[in-house]
């Protein structure tokens, strides 16, 4: 964020959401549930990013079916995962030699006792999360900020008056905005910005598409409780997110970014039992659910407070128009064939 006020006393300053955005999420995200050596690096920080896309660019419906089908992309996939072992066994051969103890999770789980095969899948199955949803869903949610006024300006007057709860005046120096911003611990984050919250609900809607694929690796059949399904042996249970997130009878006007869908009074994603699937239902829902609201909400606060912003096209014109979601896609990620940027000004 700090480059992004420096160059915000350029008029034309220009930043492109789906990376500078998505590199400050995946920055926090290694904080949180990675290591400081890489989240204080940029460049370790990049490489072990371009392990991640490398991997994640693997998984697809084939691979589900197919596990063991030797496809380029699960080669690569391989190669990468090899590669981030061996820098995650790298990190922890440096802090055994030199005895350095850190205050992160690479750390707690060193002196747990885990392995490096342990600690491997444990920092993979967290920062995955954070690359592969809340970076991208960050960026979304301000691009839609950007190109719908009425969204805008009241999560710039919810972000502002948080702040003036917490002591900023009419001369809204950056320097006590950065400070009061900073002191905030997760319940403030999780608490204060309701609005933001409304949006990234919102966005994760527009930006979870494709397929929920389960495959009944049990001995026996399985009947699906309420209904006359089975799912036999090895079979495939499969889920079309479309089938509610898209549902006219569930949402008014499914194909429109619209938060207040959620508010009281509407509470569209209420209206059935598995109406909204964001966050995972049944028994295992997302476990970083609150870390990856805390992270999205940090930095649209930041953002819209700091900046005054709107959406430039690739070819550097102001727009209103962003794609539809992309529901071929399996899963969240960033667009194909679609980088445009934000033109931001320090607010006076």
């Amino acid at each position: 964020m700090e480059s992004l006020i420096r160059k915000a006393s350029n008029q034309n300053a220009t930043m492109k959401p789906f990376e500078d955005i998505y590199r400050i999420v995946w920055q926090q995200t290694n904080r949180l549930v990675g290591a400081d050596e890489i989240a204080a690096s940029p460049e370790k920080l990049d490489h072990i990013m371009r392990l991640f896309e490398d991997i994640s660019q693997g998984a697809s419906p084939l691979r589900v079916m197919f596990p063991m089908l030797p496809t380029f992309d699960h080669i690569k996939r391989t190669v990468a995962g090899a590669r981030l072992y061996g820098m995650l066994q790298g990190l922890v051969n440096d802090r055994k030699r030199l005895g350095r103890q850190e205050d992160d999770a690479l750390q707690f789980l060193m002196d747990a006792g885990e392995d490096i095969a342990g600690i491997t899948g444990f920092l993979a199955g967290g920062l995955f999360a954070g690359q592969l949803n809340t970076g991208v869903n960050a960026a979304w949610l301000l691009i839609y900020l950007a190109t719908n006024k009425t969204w805008y300006n009241k999560i710039q007057k919810e972000v502002d008056s948080v702040l003036a709860r917490h002591g900023v005046d009419q001369r809204r120096e950056t320097c006590k905005i950065i400070d009061i911003l900073s002191r905030f611990g997760l319940e403030e984050w999780i608490s204060e910005f309701p609005l933001i919250d409304l949006c990234l609900k919102e966005t994760i809607r527009f930006q979870l598409p494709g397929t929920f694929c389960r495959k009944n690796t049990s001995d026996k059949s399985i009947t699906i409780v309420g209904s006359d399904e089975i799912i036999p042996k090895d079979a495939f249970a499969v889920y079309l997110t479309d089938n509610c997130h898209f549902n006219p009878d569930i949402y008014s006007e499914p194909l429109k970014w619209d938060p207040d869908r959620y508010a009281t009074g509407r509470a569209e994603d209420k209206k059935g039992q598995y109406a909204y699937l964001g966050w995972g239902v049944g028994r295992h829902s997302c476990l970083g659910m609150t870390a990856a609201r805390m992270e999205v909400t940090m930095v649209v606060a930041f953002f819209v407070t700091l900046f005054d912003f709107h959406l430039l096209d690739e070819k550097g014109k102001r727009t209103d128009t962003v794609p539809m979601p992309d529901r071929n896609r399996f899963g969240a990620g960033k667009p194909k064939n679609w980088n445009p940027q934000l033109k931001y000004t320090l607010r006076s």
